[in-house]
């Protein structure tokens, strides 16, 4: 390995902008504190912890990886000093690894992380580790594996979690985004016989091949009074982004638990959630099992599958890398990956 080598440096949070509460990339600062730079320090190889160090293809961004970078959860994920690299998701060959890994240097890996070390991505060697990581099969290139990385192996938890049934009716509410094309089309290999997707700029042409039935456009419909909905309820429903409030209004729509309803939250109730102490996530534990408590009390409300962090294993990423090679799931990119390693396009 060489001496130094290019990667991403974030030098400080990157907050809202004055003027704006919100915590996405345009409404931050983020061109004030990431930068690639050229000369940055190698990972260093520990021996006998079951790491690789991998000469990077390709990385991807998940929702964890800009949390990290924006500090808006920064009393429960945060980096272990500034500057740091980014990222969570990467795909590579093997330069080092321990020989208890289970991979062979020049092995093609794809590895994720939701722990330590929860960064490291975004350079031309990450270090990884062996136990979330996995070889990337034929017929599935590395751009696929690494968008499979983090999306893949948590829409493939959620829906194992559901126990889809074969017939169910399944609603996916702000499932237009890299998670929820993913649900979409393992909701249908589980067994969904009919399918409706709410979003804005999906029509029912364009993602039918993933097994949807019906788009609602959530800003000129309101799916939970709809007339066909409440007549024919549905025996799932997936929130990929409305939040707290989808869970008020879904009991119009969907089963009791008793009849196999079933609500399954893959997003926080605040998607904008912020956390900067300990008195910030008294309420939000409180809520969820205030929720669980109730559900089971009472029969005639749906079941709760409440948010999670589903965690990433040799298992799960072979068993979703498996499924797209076999082509049972289609991988959805941008219109403009892959962008350039450069800070502009960072």
């Amino acid at each position: 390995l060489k001496a130094t080598m290019k990667a991403v440096q974030i030098s400080a949070f990157a907050r809202p902008k004055p003027g704006r509460d919100k915590w996405t990339s345009a409404a931050c600062n983020i061109r004030d504190v990431l930068t690639v730079e050229e000369n940055v320090a190698l990972p260093t190889f520990k021996t006998g912890k079951k790491m690789m160090i991998l000469r990077a293809l390709t990385s991807a961004v998940d929702p964890g990886s800009w949390r990290m970078v924006n500090g808006s959860l920064d009393y429960m994920r945060h980096p272990k000093s500034f500057p740091y690299i980014p990222g969570h998701d990467v795909c590579g060959y093997v330069e080092k690894c321990d020989p208890d890994s289970g991979f062979k240097v020049g092995d093609l890996v794809v590895s994720t992380s939701t722990k330590e070390p929860l960064s490291l991505a975004m350079a031309e060697y990450a270090e990884v580790q062996a136990n979330s990581s996995a070889l990337v099969p034929d017929g599935v290139s590395p751009e696929e594996a690494v968008a499979l990385a983090s999306a893949g192996h948590h829409a493939l938890g959620n829906v194992k979690a559901a126990n889809i049934k074969e017939g169910d009716r399944v609603l996916v509410l702000g499932g237009g985004g890299g998670i929820g094309m993913l649900l979409l089309q393992l909701i249908k290999r589980a067994g969904a016989s009919f399918i409706v997707l709410t979003s804005t700029h999906w029509k029912v042409e364009d993602v039918s091949k993933f097994g949807v039935n019906k788009v609602v456009n959530y800003n000129e419909e309101k799916w939970w009074e709809k007339k066909e909905f409440m007549e024919n309820k549905f025996d799932k429903i997936f929130d990929c982004g409305e939040g707290k409030i989808a869970w008020k209004r879904c009991k119009k729509v969907l089963k009791s638990s008793s009849n196999g309803g079933r609500f399954c939250s893959v997003t926080l109730d605040n998607p904008e959630l912020h956390i900067h102490n300990i008195f910030q996530t008294g309420p939000i534990f409180r809520q969820l099992l205030f929720r669980h408590f109730w559900v089971k009390m009472f029969s005639n409300l749906p079941g709760y599958n409440g948010p999670s962090v589903v965690e990433a294993t040799r298992e799960r990423l072979n068993e979703i890398l498996e499924i797209c090679q076999k082509k049972e799931i289609e991988v959805v990119f941008d219109p403009v990956k892959p962008l350039p390693f450069t800070t502009e396009g960072v």
